[in-house]
């Protein structure tokens, strides 16, 4: 009953929210969706493979003190089929792109999971484009898991939860993906989270030989109990990162903006305000 009351309340903060953020322009004759809310520095927020384009209670929390601008990658919401873009790094060439259109020097720029493994990319190839950088249970290295399970163990809503919470019966979880969850959504996300277009990019040393590369101050955001990529993973982030920083949040699976909102948006804000 609790959870349930949980989920209703968030719900209504995500209704509550909603507004005028929504923005659709043409990037290189390609359709991008974007959000974009509150004042201060410009932050780009690049999105998990779940697919976050909506206006979520952690992008108004972000805006009370920053200008967050959240595009949804080519193939999710409104934006343009990722027809074309054949590697990640295509589509960090985009996020470039976008950024011209938008007349943005430089931006913080915050990449979760498959956004993570992207925003790693634009920034190793554009640090002057980038301020400082979070990288929140990004992938793009092997998982670090060692008991051998695959990334998904089935195409359903619970084995998701399982992967992706620390807590798979939470408000979160179910709110996310609960058991009456479209099939083909789930695929989608399947897809994007193991990932699979780009299932070619994602052999560990190809990233991680560049990860050098980045030499803008960074975060390393971590779930302590992530199912998909576990902290080893973050572990090899921070050393490949020279004088980057890690914060491992407890109780806290793959989504740390969903699971512990609260203590990633006080995470992010302290480090994006240099008061840290």
């Amino acid at each position: 009953m609790l959870e349930k009351l949980k989920r209703l309340q968030y719900g209504a903060r995500i209704k509550l929210y909603s507004g005028d953020q929504m923005n659709v322009v043409e990037i290189c004759g390609r359709r991008t969706q974007y959000l974009r809310g509150g004042s201060g520095a410009p932050l780009l927020y690049l999105h998990t493979g779940i697919g976050e384009t909506n206006w979520m209670p952690f992008h108004q929390a972000l805006s009370r003190n920053f200008d967050v601008i959240a595009p949804a990658h080519p193939g999710f919401a409104l934006s343009a089929t990722d027809e074309g873009l054949e590697r990640i790094e295509d589509i960090a060439f985009h996020y470039l792109d976008f950024l011209d259109h938008l007349k943005l020097d430089h931006v913080h720029v915050i990449g979760a999971s498959l956004g993570g493994w992207i925003a790693a990319e634009l920034a190793l190839r554009y640090p002057d484009r980038v301020d400082r950088l979070v990288l929140a249970n990004a992938v793009g290295l092997e998982p670090g898991s060692s008991d051998g399970a695959p990334l998904f163990d089935s195409m359903n809503a619970a084995a998701l939860r399982n992967r992706l919470f620390s807590e798979p019966d939470s408000f979160a979880g179910d709110l996310l993906f609960p058991d009456t969850e479209d099939p083909g959504r789930i695929g989608l996300v399947a897809r994007a989270v193991a990932p699979g277009k780009w299932s070619s990019d994602l052999n560990g040393d190809r990233l991680l030989r560049h990860l050098q590369r980045i030499a803008n101050p960074t975060l390393i955001v971590w779930g302590a109990n992530d199912g998909l990529y576990d902290t080893g993973c973050a572990q090899k982030f921070n050393e490949a990162i020279k004088g980057s920083s890690l914060a491992v949040i407890e109780k806290c699976g793959h989504l740390p903006m969903f699971e512990q909102e609260g203590r990633f948006v006080a995470l992010v804000t302290r480090f994006l305000n240099n008061s840290e």
